[in-house]
């Protein structure tokens, strides 16, 4: 099929998966632990790892690559580029723009934000939080495939790629502060970063530094926190 068809269907099983990992996993924990969220992280955590152990046993643990039109770049700014790239980079620059947008000036969106910030309030007031929370996961689940799908086209893959996906989107994170717009600096931030050690070094030893500069972000950032919170107390 299509590449950017098989894109889309991977969007609507993600989905589909979110929908069925929350019926069986995350319900019932969510009753069990009263409303924590740690048992939540190890049950998502231990499906991922089965999905992979899955996965390699039925098309094993090798590089996996699509020959999807790479002779088809262009130059721009001096930097060559790949069609592939730039209609990810623009899908995640309007899906980004767009969920802020939803978030931010709608009812729905603002709703949902009150009920992830103040959930017992949420509760008090009549919103249904169990279904806000099934919809956010799901939201998730769509916008995993999405991006899965669309890192098909750029770069090869193997089952073991979500972890590493993972530590960098919790890196990103971390370092935008949770916050809409400082996720989104620090996720092209990230990208410049290693797109440019990329080509000047060895990819293990490029990931390795950016890892190296994130943890020292990080390490500074929270050190300066505590001593602005000592001066606040």
């Amino acid at each position: 099929v299509p590449i950017y068809l098989a894109v889309l269907f991977a969007v609507i099983v993600g989905a589909i998966l979110a929908l069925v990992i929350y019926a069986v996993a995350i319900i019932p924990s969510f009753k069990r632990t009263n409303n924590t969220h740690r048992d939540q992280l190890v049950y998502t955590l231990l499906i991922m790892s089965l999905v992979t152990a899955i996965h390699q046993l039925l098309f094993t643990g090798e590089l996996l690559s699509l020959s999807f039109e790479k002779r088809n770049a262009f130059i721009f700014l001096g930097v060559n580029i790949e069609r592939p790239r730039l209609i990810a980079f623009v899908v995640a620059i309007v899906v980004t723009l767009a969920l802020y947008v939803w978030l931010q000036f709608t009812t729905q969106g603002k709703l949902l934000r009150m009920t992830g910030k103040f959930t017992a309030s949420s509760h008090a007031i009549g919103v249904p939080v169990s279904k806000v929370f099934l919809l956010l996961f799901v939201l998730g689940g769509a916008l995993a495939g999405l991006a899965g799908g669309l890192l098909m086209t750029i770069e090869p893959v193997t089952p073991g790629n979500a972890f590493t996906v993972l530590i960098v989107a919790l890196l990103v994170s971390i370092a935008g502060r949770l916050t809409f717009i400082g996720v989104g600096i620090a996720g092209l931030l990230y990208g410049i970063i290693q797109v440019t050690l990329n080509s000047r070094f060895d990819s293990h030893l490029a990931t390795s530094l950016v890892f190296v500069v994130f943890l020292l972000v990080l390490s500074f950032e929270r050190v300066f926190s505590s001593r602005s919170g000592r001066r606040l107390a």
